[in-house]
């Protein structure tokens, strides 16, 4: 089976791109440079120039594939940002979601999967979130819910769609888990006030197996979550990593002081509480976290990390 992967050298596209190919199917993947290109080749995948910005070349990069997973997005890679920061990233989200839909339409697809994130629901305390829970996705992330009414229209329109939400994600090549490991490496990571709010995080690599899982198995017009086993307060999230880098535990400070220290979006985003269930996921799709617990993933990402500068190397 021919699948285009949007974003396909991204954190969830490349262990997506590298599944599919286990599997077996014709794998076309989006890439910006040739360096991200020979990175596809190697994998066994066809590399295209397309822009989700450009629908005509969407049309022609579309032409036979069976599934579209896009799991594009342009987040800014640092701590402190501006609104201008995020402002490829909107369009990617809106305008590339509608051009990209459009071309599947066009192209009589017969699965589309789109990566949206569980952030859209906003804080819920310690209640737990399921996908029919309420949604406030505040002034960040209001561009991930447009995405999401698009590919809605979409799928009214007759694209077989699916829309999948993975919490806090993370993974070797994640620049956001690379400044955390090297953080937590330094002593610099500081736990914003008493860290009691919960934390759902997946490791990449079981991200896009729920993606793939999405596309084999789920009915159209369908959203789930996906978040492994265990969500956890954001305290003993940061311990499990400290404790799987060998690292001694971080220290607290108070939220205004870790707002001088990384900027207030960083804190808020930090200090938001989402307590992420995967039963649908689990019960529709036979889908189930590869690592079913942070501890487990962090293991594995600081055997991939061991003896890294991470600071100098961090990636997409």
């Amino acid at each position: 089976m021919k699948v285009f992967v949007a974003g396909a050298t991204g954190v969830l596209g490349i262990p997506a791109v590298r599944e599919l190919v286990r599997e077996g199917h014709e794998v076309v993947g989006t890439a910006r440079t040739k360096e991200k290109a020979d990175r596809l080749r190697a994998l066994g995948a066809e590399p295209v120039l397309a822009d989700l910005l450009n629908r005509d070349g969407l049309e022609f990069a579309l032409k036979g594939c069976a599934w579209v997973l896009n799991l594009t997005s342009v987040i800014p890679q640092k701590l402190r940002t501006r609104p201008e920061d995020w402002r490829l990233n909107d369009r990617v989200r809106t305008e590339g979601t509608r051009n990209l839909t459009y071309a599947a339409r066009a192209a009589r697809v017969e699965r589309y999967v789109h990566a949206s994130v569980a952030l859209v629901h906003g804080d819920h305390g310690g209640a737990w979130v399921e996908e029919e829970s309420a949604l406030n996705p505040g002034p960040w992330l209001r561009s991930a819910l447009e995405g999401e009414t698009l590919v809605q229209q979409a799928q009214v329109e007759g694209l077989p769609a699916v829309v999948v939400r993975p919490g806090f994600l993370y993974a070797p090549d994640a620049w956001h888990t690379r400044w955390f490991v090297e953080n937590l490496r330094s002593r610099g990571f500081r736990v914003p006030g008493r860290g009691e709010n919960y934390v759902s995080p997946i490791h990449a690599e079981d991200a896009a197996r729920a993606f793939i899982a999405a596309a084999k198995g789920a009915e159209p017009g369908q959203t789930f979550l996906a978040a492994d086993d265990h969500p956890l307060p954001l305290r003993e999230f940061a311990d499990a990593w400290a404790g799987a880098l060998g690292v001694r535990r971080p220290k607290s400070a108070p939220p205004f002081l870790a707002r001088l220290a990384v900027g207030r979006e960083a804190v808020e985003y930090a200090t938001l509480s989402q307590r992420l269930s995967n039963r649908k996921a689990r019960e529709r799709l036979g889908w189930a976290p590869q690592y079913p617990t942070v501890t487990e993933g962090a293991a594995a990402v600081a055997r991939l990390l061991a003896g890294e500068d991470v600071h100098r190397a961090r990636g997409a």
